[in-house]
């Protein structure tokens, strides 16, 4: 210790200090041998929780993405957004309560509850657009494009929808790339009332 405060002295402590740990991390410095060390510095240094914590949720990522590709709904949803999961649908949802984020996802696998996937799995006599019918007569089938996009019941809603998107209000694509998008559609869905 003599010698390096005697080192510390002719250079300026700071720089002294500089050229030892680059003398350690180089070549291994002056370490004592493990057995020479008091039984506290024996064991090993704890870690750090919150890197025990990211390198958990990253795991949990890469588990989670290797089961979404193995997923039958994975080609539907990529259909929507080529890119999904991203980061934007993450910041999106942590923007939504729960159930408006249940909506959009069900909008995504094409799984929400309107006449034409009600009709597929039986919980619905026709595909049929119950309130498109009653204003004009047709028998336009009520899926999600119609819903979000044309039908009559929703022409009100709608227009808020498009004043607040602009331009691409009406490609289902962009509205799923955008984090702001997808607030704008959870609210279009809520002020339906639909669901």
């Amino acid at each position: 210790m003599a010698a390096i405060m005697a080192v510390a002295d002719s250079m300026g402590r700071s720089d002294a200090m500089v050229t030892m740990a680059k003398k350690a991390a180089k070549h291994g410095g002056n370490s004592s041998a493990r057995v020479a060390l008091p039984a506290l510095l024996r064991l090993p240094l704890p870690q750090n929780a919150s890197a025990i914590k990211q390198q958990f949720h990253e795991e949990l990522q890469k588990r989670w993405l290797v089961h979404w590709r193995n997923s039958p709904r994975y080609e539907k949803v990529r259909r929507l957004n080529p890119q999904f999961p991203p980061k934007v649908y993450f910041t999106a949802h942590d923007k939504l309560n729960r159930r408006a984020a249940n909506l959009i996802m069900q909008i995504r696998t094409q799984h929400i509850p309107l006449n034409k996937y009600l009709h597929r799995i039986k919980c619905a006599p026709s595909t049929r657009c119950e309130q498109c019918h009653e204003f004009t007569g047709t028998d336009t089938p009520k899926t999600t494009r119609h819903f979000l996009f044309e039908c009559q019941a929703y022409v009100r809603e709608r227009f808020k929808f498009a004043q607040g998107l602009g331009r691409k209000a009406k490609d289902i694509r962009y509205i799923m790339s955008k984090p702001e998008f997808i607030v704008w559609l959870a609210r279009y869905i809520t002020d339906t009332q639909r669901f």
